[in-house]
C-alpha cells in the first residue's frame, strides 16, 4: 500500500514541475509598463486571410492577402476600421465649406497660369491645367462638292488654327494633295484628280471661339498645321485607292483594273496568267518557245500568219458583208444571194418562192419563165414593156381606151361624150347607122334600135359541170373538159369562171367537138390544191 501512494506521490511532482515550466504571463494583471523597443521583433497583432464577422473594441488585426489587405482596428461600436495614414477632412482645408460629387480623390492642379474662360485640360501626369484656349467652340463647317480638283471652303470660323478633313461619296477618307490656310475664313482644298465628296472644317482656337482645347498639338506640330510627309503611314488610311486617285501619267494602258503579280520572275521572262489572273513567270524570254506554247502551227521562232493556218470550220461567228473586199463584190445591195438547183449555160434566172436564184429553164428574152411587173402592181393590170430591150415591165399610164396600132398598146382620150372612131380618133357621136336583119329604129331617142318585129337574134347555149383538178403543179397548166352538145371548135364563149379559185390560178375557157374545154394556169412557184368539185360554166353566142 505505501509502494502505491509513493508512485503516485511522484508522478504528481512530475506533472507539477512540467507545469510550472509551460506557465504564460498575463500581461493585462502581471506586466508593468511594457516596453517593446528593444525587442528584435514583434507582432502586437494577429494575421488572419479575412476580417472577422465580429470583434471587441481596440483588437487589432492584419489581413494578409487580397484587395482588403492591411490592419484593421475594433472600434466602439464594434466595428472594424481600416488604419490609415494621419489626414484631414475637407472642411478642415481652409477656405472649403463642403463638397461636390461622389469622388473619393482629391484634383491636384499642374501650375502654370489661367486665364478667365479658359478651359481645363489634364497633363501627362493627370494634373489639371489650362488648355489656353476657351471652352466651346463653334459647329464644323461642312462643304459637298462634285467632280473637282480644287475646293474653296469659306468656314467663317474666324482663325487660322483649323483642322480639315475630306471623305468622298462612299463616306470613304480621301487625302487631299495639300490643303492652303488663305486667312481666317478660308481653306483650299487641292487634290491630284478631281473628286467627289465633302471636306468638314474643324476650329481649334481663335477669336471665333476655338476649339475646346482637345488637341493641343498635330503630328507634333502647333500654329497653321499643313500636310507633310510622314504625317500618316498607309496602314492608318481607312476605306481604299481607287483607280481614279492614281495620277494618269503613273499609269500604263487605258484597261479598268490594277493587275497583281504572283511567284517571282528573271530578267526578260515572258509573263503570263495563271489560273487565278495573276501575271506570273512563264519561265522563258517571250519567244523561245519554252514557255506555256513551244510552238505555233509546227513553226517556233518568229510565227506569222500562212496560208493553211485554220480551216473555216476553226473559225467562230459569222462573216459580215462589211468584211468581203468591195472589188469582189457586184452592186451596191445588203445581202448576199444565194442559187438553188442546176442551170445550163445562157440560163435566164428567176426567184423561187423561198427567194433563191434558180434558172427559168430557158436563156433570156425566149418568152420563157415569168417577167416581173412593179411592186404595187395588181391582178390583171395591163404590163408594158420598158425600153426596146430586156424583159422588164412596167405599169401602163393615164385614163382613157385602150388600142393597138401596129402592136404598141396606146391609150385614147377624149372630151366626155365624145365618141371613138376606129382610126384613134375622137369626136362628137353621131352618123349613119347600118342594121342588119332582124333590127330597125333610127337610133334616136323617138326611134331607138330595136328588134323588128318577126326578126331573129343571135342564140345562146348555157353548158356547166362540175371539175376536180386536184393539184397544179408550179409554173404549169391542167386542162378538163365537159361536155357541151352541138359546140364545134373555135367558137365564141362566155366563161363562166368562178370567184373561189385560189390565187394565182388564171382561168381560160375554148370550145372543142361537143366539148367546153377548161385551162387552169398556175402562175406562182409553189404547187396550188384547187377544190374538188369546182362548178364551172360557158355560155356559146352564135350570130343571127
Amino acid at each position: 500500500m505505501r509502494t502505491k501512494l509513493w508512485k503516485s506521490g511522484i508522478l504528481w511532482l512530475a506533472w507539477a514541475g512540467a507545469g510550472w515550466g509551460q506557465s504564460a504571463i498575463h500581461l493585462p494583471t502581471q506586466g508593468r509598463s511594457a516596453d517593446f523597443s528593444g525587442f528584435p521583433q514583434t507582432k502586437p497583432a494577429r494575421v488572419v486571410a479575412a476580417l472577422p464577422a465580429s470583434c471587441a473594441e481596440g483588437e487589432a488585426v492584419v489581413v494578409a492577402a487580397g484587395t482588403g489587405a492591411g490592419l484593421y482596428v475594433c472600434d466602439s461600436a464594434g466595428q472594424w476600421v481600416a488604419a490609415a495614414p494621419h489626414g484631414h477632412s475637407l472642411s478642415e482645408l481652409s477656405g472649403v465649406a463642403g463638397k461636390n460629387g461622389t469622388g473619393t480623390l482629391l484634383q491636384a492642379f499642374g501650375g502654370g497660369t489661367v486665364q478667365a474662360g479658359e478651359c481645363a485640360q489634364f497633363d501627362e501626369n493627370g494634373n489639371l491645367v489650362s488648355a489656353r484656349t476657351p471652352c466651346g467652340g463653334k459647329v464644323n463647317f461642312s462643304l459637298p462638292f462634285a467632280n473637282q480638283s480644287a475646293v474653296l471652303l469659306n468656314h467663317g470660323l474666324g482663325t487660322r488654327n483649323v483642322l480639315v478633313g475630306c471623305v468622298d461619296e462612299a463616306e470613304q477618307q480621301v487625302i487631299a494633295d495639300r490643303i492652303l490656310v488663305l486667312n481666317e475664313n478660308e481653306v483650299q482644298v487641292e487634290f491630284l484628280l478631281p473628286q467627289s465628296g465633302r471636306c468638314v472644317v474643324n476650329a481649334s482656337g481663335g477669336a471665333g471661339g476655338g476649339g475646346s482645347g482637345a488637341v493641343s498639338s498635330v503630328f507634333g506640330r502647333t500654329g497653321a498645321v499643313t500636310a507633310q510627309a510622314g504625317d500618316y503611314s498607309f496602314s492608318q488610311i481607312g476605306g481604299y485607292l481607287a483607280l481614279s486617285q492614281i495620277a494618269p501619267a503613273a499609269l500604263q494602258g487605258n484597261g479598268t483594273k490594277i493587275q497583281l503579280f504572283s511567284g517571282t520572275a528573271a530578267a526578260d521572262d515572258c509573263a503570263k496568267f495563271d489560273a487565278y489572273g495573276n501575271l506570273v513567270s512563264a519561265g522563258a524570254p517571250c519567244g523561245m518557245g519554252s514557255g506555256a506554247v513551244s510552238s505555233v502551227f509546227g513553226r517556233t521562232g518568229a510565227v506569222t500568219a500562212q496560208a493553211g493556218d485554220y480551216s473555216f470550220s476553226q473559225i467562230s461567228g459569222q462573216l459580215a458583208l462589211s468584211q468581203i473586199a468591195p472589188s469582189a463584190l457586184q452592186g451596191n445591195g445588203t445581202k448576199i444571194q444565194l442559187f438553188s438547183g442546176t442551170a445550163a449555160a445562157n440560163d435566164c434566172a428567176k426567184f423561187d418562192a423561198n427567194g433563191n436564184l434558180v434558172s427559168a429553164g430557158a436563156a433570156c428574152g425566149t418568152g420563157n419563165g415569168d417577167v416581173s411587173g412593179p411592186s404595187a402592181s395588181a391582178d390583171g393590170e395591163v404590163a408594158l414593156f420598158q425600153g426596146t430591150t430586156g424583159k422588164q415591165l412596167k405599169r401602163a399610164a393615164g385614163t382613157g381606151l385602150a388600142m393597138l396600132a401596129n402592136g404598141v398598146l396606146q391609150l385614147v382620150s377624149g372630151p366626155a361624150g365624145d365618141c371613138v372612131r376606129a382610126d384613134g380618133s375622137t369626136g362628137p357621136c353621131g352618123g349613119t347607122i347600118y342594121f342588119g336583119a332582124g333590127l330597125e329604129g333610127t337610133g334616136t331617142a323617138s326611134d331607138p334600135v330595136r328588134l323588128a318585129s318577126g326578126g331573129s337574134v343571135a342564140s345562146q347555149t348555157f353548158y356547166s359541170a362540175s371539175l376536180t383538178f386536184g393539184t397544179v403543179a408550179g409554173q404549169s397548166c391542167a386542162e378538163l373538159s365537159f361536155a357541151a352538145s352541138g359546140v364545134t371548135p373555135g367558137e365564141t364563149l362566155a366563161a363562166g369562171v368562178p370567184p373561189t379559185l385560189p390565187a394565182g390560178i388564171a382561168a381560160t375557157m375554148y370550145s372543142g367537138a361537143d366539148v367546153v374545154v377548161v385551162r387552169l394556169c398556175n402562175v406562182t412557184g409553189a404547187a396550188v390544191d384547187i377544190p374538188a368539185d369546182t362548178s364551172f360554166s360557158a355560155r356559146v353566142v352564135r350570130g343571127f
